[in-house]
């Protein structure tokens, strides 16, 4: 919803509560600010930041092997013309609002699939976890820092939440 172009597709709203993405922003920041003192989970579709090929961690011709794709198709990866990807306007907006919102009220566990990748990112103080790759062939994925994982082995998450720990 968010990625969405609405002025290509003037009923893309109809039905929905929420008309704009401001109103959007506002439950957000609603939501975090009721649960700063809890473990909240946001889950979505799309991953905030990734090492894999929606994120742009391929985007040199010597990379095109690796992933099957052509050099089109990195090219609209790595201009943000592509809303699915990272470097696209919305996309980016999208990350902003809720990491910034998220660093605001608290810490929170983001979960999401999309990249066909297994990924554990510390974001300031957010846990991301991307577990894309359950039943599909994965994709590569660029290194990552040191305390986090990314990995393009089929896989999944498990996220094992007890009434003492902390932290994911």
């Amino acid at each position: 919803w968010w990625l969405r172009g609405w002025d290509d597709d003037p009923e893309s709203n109809l039905g929905c509560e929420l008309q704009s993405r401001d109103t959007l922003e506002e439950h957000v920041r609603e939501a975090f600010n009721d649960h700063r003192t809890r473990r909240l989970i946001v889950a979505s579709h799309h991953p905030l930041l990734s090492y894999g090929p929606y994120g742009g961690a391929f985007s040199t011709p010597a990379d095109l092997g690796k992933q099957g794709d052509d050099l089109v198709t990195m090219l609209v990866r790595g201009a943000g013309l592509a809303p699915q990807h990272q470097n696209h306007p919305r996309a980016r907006a999208y990350a902003e609002m809720l990491l910034k919102d998220a660093e605001r009220f608290g810490s929170f566990l983001f979960v999401s699939g999309h990249d066909e990748s297994l990924q554990y990112r510390k974001l300031e103080k957010q846990t991301q976890l991307i577990a894309g790759s359950a039943g599909r062939n994965p994709t590569p994925v660029g290194g990552a820092r040191e305390g986090e994982l990314s990995v393009s082995t089929p896989g999944w998450a498990e996220v094992v939440i007890t009434p003492t720990s902390g932290t994911v």
